[in-house]
């Protein structure tokens, strides 16, 4: 073997970890973004159910 080729493992050896560390994060910002969508239209969803039906009337309580 010869020096760039055991540079090369080296390298692989000390990156791997980071590459994984790195896909972890990235897919974990993926889902957040998913989940975020997902809140915000079953927010807006609501919100436009709400308005839609009549108020509530409350009984006057004494």
């Amino acid at each position: 073997m010869w020096l760039g080729d055991n540079t090369g493992h080296l390298v692989v050896y000390l990156y791997a970890g980071s590459l994984r560390a790195r896909t972890s994060i990235i897919l974990q910002i993926i889902y957040l973004t998913i989940a975020l969508i997902g809140y915000f239209i079953l927010d807006i969803k609501q919100t436009y159910q709400q308005k839609k039906l009549p108020p509530v009337a409350l009984a006057n309580v004494a």
